[in-house]
């Protein structure tokens, strides 16, 4: 199995973290701002939402450590 590079890695891990930041903050605004449209599955769906999405984060950061390491820039 071919391991990818540390820059696509890098890559990867940003864009990630890009996405996971965007659709926390999505589901906090649909949550706390607009809750009286939606279904109450749609804000049990929200709340789950919010709490694994900054875990996922979580891990692309360290992602991102690990193949910033491996590129020589951090220590």
């Amino acid at each position: 199995m071919n391991k990818p590079s540390p820059t696509k890695l890098l890559k990867i891990a940003n864009s990630l973290m890009l996405i996971t930041a965007l659709i926390t903050a999505l589901a906090v605004y649909f949550v706390y701002g607009i809750e009286e449209k939606l279904t109450m599955m749609q804000l049990i769906g929200g709340h789950i939402t919010i709490m694994v999405m900054p875990a996922l984060f979580k891990l692309s950061y360290v992602l991102r450590l690990i193949s910033l390491r491996s590129v020589g820039i951090a220590e």
